[in-house]
């Protein structure tokens, strides 16, 4: 009875305090109170200053939680706990397979000074099914939050919304301006800078959608199997064996801003231990993930690195750069530099096999790098590939979100990491490369 929720409501602010196992902090916590069962009030768990979470204690493995509600003159007092998994079988679906597009994000902001602020699904809407904050702490309700037109896609907020918005001085800030938020500077415009945070910034401004849509709604790249060019990495899958998968990349396979990197619910692992994962439920092979990738890496680093990614003897190398080389780096030295790592890691692992990441796109408005590069890095990358070396195509899959979507949708930082949903897409991509064909 040591560890049994409590409610302590002798002091002037009631105390509700509960445990937990600390294996369990991957799942989404919420606390709710209020003075009737109507009418709830969320306290996201972790939270702030009344919010205090203790490891191992009473005991080692598990957590205390001590939740400090506001003072209150109500004679009752009820508290409740909502805790939530995530549905990984759903969250790893390739969207571009299902009629059901589920928890897309929105960032909502003036487009135009004064209006109201908007944002776009990726597909006009048949079904709204849920509309809820990106870390899962509220929901909202149409015709009381927001009106959308489920033609175009198109969500409105309506005056005095529960929904986080930025006006558009906030997203494009003036250079001098007090605002903490912001990154220099806007292409083509010295005196303007863009919206920028790292940490769970942008995911707590985030809303997630889940709908219904036509079927056959996306017109961009489909992946297909691509099994049959990574024959030892499959004969190891199909016949349950272990399987050592290593990642060679920068702050986006490091997993920058999935909500898992950021402590914010729902926790979200990164794309990397999304594959993991995902293979893990597909073939029944215990994965053995390991991460190199490190933040502001460029494909150089890659190859200085190499020789510890080939001393893990791996099975599986996913190699992901692009992002930091569209610093000035060339499109000959960035593939020069790709290959290196490949011939590197077969002289220690010639078994080894490579999946190599086309990057997602960073923030087009943003003067600090080359756009162009996206692109004929790609194609460089996908002329390399062949026996033993296949290409996730996360550049053009990008092309063609922000054909509809604002990039602040996607985005963790505001210019060049993606968001809970951005990780879930390179997940979909790279698994669609080596699932099951069945």
């Amino acid at each position: 009875t040591g560890i049994l929720r409590t409610l302590d409501a002798s002091g002037a602010n009631p105390v509700f305090t509960y445990y937990r196992r600390s294996a369990t902090s991957g799942t989404t916590q919420t606390f709710q109170y209020g003075t009737d069962l109507i009418g709830w009030t969320p306290v996201a768990i972790p939270g702030g200053d009344d919010v205090l979470v203790t490891p191992n204690t009473p005991s080692a493995g598990i957590d205390e939680v001590k939740i400090t509600l506001p003072a209150s003159t109500s004679p009752q007092i009820f508290g409740r706990l909502k805790v939530s998994i995530p549905d990984f079988d759903q969250l790893l679906m390739p969207f571009w397979k299902s009629t059901t597009m589920v928890e897309e994000p929105l960032f909502f902001a003036e487009r135009v000074v004064g209006q109201p602020p908007t944002a776009t699904l990726l597909f006009p809407a048949e079904n709204i099914i849920e509309v809820k904050s990106a870390n899962g702490q509220f929901t909202y309700q149409e015709g009381i939050d927001y009106t959308v037109n489920k033609t175009t896609g198109v969500f409105s907020l309506l005056p005095g919304t529960a929904i986080p918005s930025k006006s558009y001085g906030e997203v494009y800030p003036p250079a001098n301006s007090a605002l903490p938020n912001k990154i220099g500077h806007k292409r083509g415009d010295g005196n303007t800078f863009l919206i920028f945070s790292e940490g769970r910034y942008f995911h707590d401004l985030q809303v997630a959608v889940t709908y219904t849509h036509a079927a056959n709604a996306w017109n961009g790249i489909v992946p297909g199997h691509a099994g049959s060019n990574l024959p030892k990495l499959m004969a190891k899958l199909q016949a349950k064996a272990p399987v050592t998968i290593c990642q060679s990349g920068d702050s986006i396979s490091f997993g920058a801003n999935a909500s898992g990197m950021i402590n914010a619910p729902p926790f979200l692992p990164s794309y990397g231990e999304l594959v993991a994962l995902g293979l893990e439920k597909n073939y029944g092979s215990k994965i053995n993930l390991r991460n190199f990738a490190i933040g502001g890496w460029q494909s150089q680093n890659g190859v200085a690195d190499a020789g510890a990614v080939a001393a893990e003897k791996p099975d599986l190398v996913i190699i992901a750069y692009g992002m930091n080389d569209a610093f000035g780096v060339s499109t000959a030295t960035y593939i020069a530099n790709i290959n290196a790592i490949i011939n590197k890691v077969r002289e220690t692992s010639p078994d080894a096999e490579f999946i190599l990441v086309a990057s997602m796109l960073p923030n087009a408005e943003w003067h600090a790098l080359n756009m162009g590069s996206f692109a004929t890095c790609r194609d460089a990358l996908a002329a390399a590939c062949g026996r033993g070396v296949v290409l996730a195509d996360m550049t053009s899959v990008w092309e063609e979100l922000l054909k509809r979507k604002s990039f602040l949708d996607i985005t963790g930082n505001g210019v060049n990491h993606p968001n809970d949903f951005g990780h879930r897409l390179y997940g979909q991509v790279i698994l669609q490369l080596i699932s099951n064909e069945n």
